[in-house]
């Protein structure tokens, strides 16, 4: 490895996204470079959580001259290497809610993450971090406008989220096998039928029903603990863990829900193309093409007259696809709970809707009026390229950690379709 050169600040970037999902790493070590720091890349599967590690990576810190950290989707080791090491590092990354119990830092500390999750970031706080929600923006090496026809009405880049309802369906059988057993204890039997009953529920729901009661999934959990009076409070607590360790599995199966029936919904009102997979077996799998790779959604986005953005409805977070369509020349409609009029102007640039109802209405009136719809997705367009490229996002975090950067930020250019 060649010495680096004194005179710039040096960094090392971790990573466990595969350029497939996308491809983060070259993107931040180039937007780096690109701001005069020194980068070592350094791939999550040379991570291992032991001290002949630390060891090692100690002496790849030192040989590259680093002083700060910069991590991509990855936190439960880099939060235990930061406090072995006492580095300071940057976190970078992360869509969803993290379920994991977030280390404590001493209330003085110089470790920084910036999230694209408002929860996460909140929860970093609660631990001494210094936690900022400050999604990323889009690459605009990748996305942008080009000359193509609009030959989909309404597109969905994403998958089906099917694993979730597998795995739920074989805990649902596994444990009525258990409760079948020869020999099992008659108290175990009942605490097995108490888990089985709320999965069973939990898969016959649709998520209109349960977006109708207004629970939460944690909200479900206790309310059917609190019904099972007839049992023992400690076989209670038993079955009340047992859930609450299922609650991801049950909120991603309820978003594979939201997802189906809000397509289904759509695929009523024009031509639906949905791109992704573990859409088999649903009412929408006639309007499934392949998955897109992610460096080529941008002509699927610039192919459709409206692009589908549907958040899931527990996340508190901003997803690529909020900067991607606008960056594309494509018009997004996405659900009113994602907070995108923190950055776009709903009506003018992008579109929200709070129902299935309004969605259907909104989708129909911009089919039939391409001149807004095509004014609006140049605005979103241009405002895109001019504030949410991911280099002048990561040039506003390097300011925010008081490290160095040059005196202005990358030049923006105002694309336009």
């Amino acid at each position: 490895m060649a010495s680096p050169d004194s005179r710039a600040p040096a960094a090392v970037v971790v990573t466990k996204l595969s350029p497939a999902d996308h491809d983060y790493p070259a993107l931040l070590a180039q937007s780096l470079q690109a701001l005069g720091w020194q980068v070592t890349v350094l791939p999550a599967e040379q991570l291992r959580n032991d001290e002949a590690f630390v060891d090692e990576f100690r002496a790849l810190w030192n040989r590259a001259g680093a002083s700060v950290l910069f991590s991509v989707n990855f936190r439960g080791m880099l939060a235990w290497l930061s406090l072995q090491l006492g580095l300071r590092y940057v976190f970078l990354m992360e869509v969803y809610p993290l379920d994991f119990d977030f280390p404590e830092l001493p209330p003085h500390n110089d470790v920084w993450c910036f999230e694209s999750c408002r929860d996460n970031a909140r929860r970093w706080r609660q631990g001494n971090f210094h936690a900022q929600f400050h999604p990323l923006g889009f690459d605009h090496r990748l996305f942008a406008p080009r000359p193509l026809p609009c030959d989909i009405d309404v597109s969905f880049v994403g998958n089906g989220l099917g694993e979730a309802q597998r795995l739920l369906q074989g805990l649902s059988a596994a444990i009525a096998g258990e409760a079948r057993g020869d020999g099992v204890d008659p108290l175990r039997v009942r605490a097995y039928a108490a888990v089985q009953t709320f999965l069973e529920q939990v898969l016959g729901l649709t998520y209109a029903d349960f977006a109708r009661s207004g629970a939460t999934v944690e909200q479900m959990i206790d309310r059917h603990c609190g019904s099972l009076r007839d049992l023992d409070p400690q076989i209670v607590d038993g079955v009340r863990q047992t859930l609450v360790g299922k609650a991801s599995l049950i909120k991603v199966l309820l978003a594979r829900r939201q997802r189906i029936e809000t397509l289904a919904r759509l695929s009523t009102v024009g031509q639906l193309r949905v791109f992704g997979r573990d859409w088999g077996g649903t009412p929408i799998e006639p309007c499934v093409e392949p998955p897109v790779p992610f460096g080529q959604a941008a002509e699927v986005y610039g192919r459709s007259r409206v692009t589908l953005d549907i958040q899931r409805f527990y996340a508190s977070n901003i997803n690529d696809r909020l900067f991607n369509v606008p960056a594309s020349g494509g018009l997004l409609l996405v659900n009113s709970s994602a907070g995108a009029e923190e950055f776009f102007d709903p009506g003018r640039e992008i579109d929200t809707y709070g129902d299935l109802d309004e969605l259907e209405s909104k989708t129909r009136y911009y089919l039939a009026h391409p001149g807004q719809r095509e004014r609006m997705a140049r605005a979103a367009t241009r405002r895109a390229h001019l504030q949410y490229r991911f280099d002048q996002r990561l040039w506003e975090i390097l300011g925010a950690c008081d490290l160095p950067r040059p005196s202005r930020p990358p030049r923006a250019v105002a694309a336009t379709p």
